[in-house]
Order: structure tokens, then sequence, then C-alpha cells
């Protein structure tokens, strides 16, 4: 509940800015930025885990493929 009462208030943060700046503080503004940066950050975590299993079902692949026509090629 309580992320979800954050990103709540960081939409509302964000559309008051967008609407009228004046009446955001300093805090908010830090507020949004490190929201931002943490989204950033949690999608680079994603991309890098999916890089991780691509590489290592390709690797996998080709040893399975070497040890099949290794232990098969009589």
């Amino acid at each position: 509940m309580s992320g979800a009462v954050q990103a709540g208030c960081r939409a509302a943060i964000e559309v008051l800015y967008d609407l009228r700046p004046q009446l955001v503080t300093a805090s908010d503004v830090q507020t949004l930025q490190a929201g931002r940066r943490r989204n950033l950050t949690k999608a680079r975590q994603f991309s890098l885990r999916i890089v991780k299993w691509t590489v290592g079902f390709g690797v996998a692949t080709v040893f399975l493929v070497a040890a099949r026509k290794f232990f098969f090629s009589s």
C-alpha cells in the first residue's frame, strides 16, 4: 500500500509541475528526480537480466550441440 501511495503522490506532483510549476517546492522536485533515477535503475537491471538470460541460453545451446556432436560422431 505504501508504494501505491508514494506513486500516487509522485504522479500528482508531476501533474502539478506541468500545470503550475510555481506551486511545486524544491523538495517535491527532488522527490521527482529521485523517483526517476530509481525507475531508470530498475529498467537497467531488467535489461541486464534479459541480456544475461539470452547469453546464457546461447552458451548452453552451443555446449549441448558440441557435446552431442562429440558423443554421437561415431
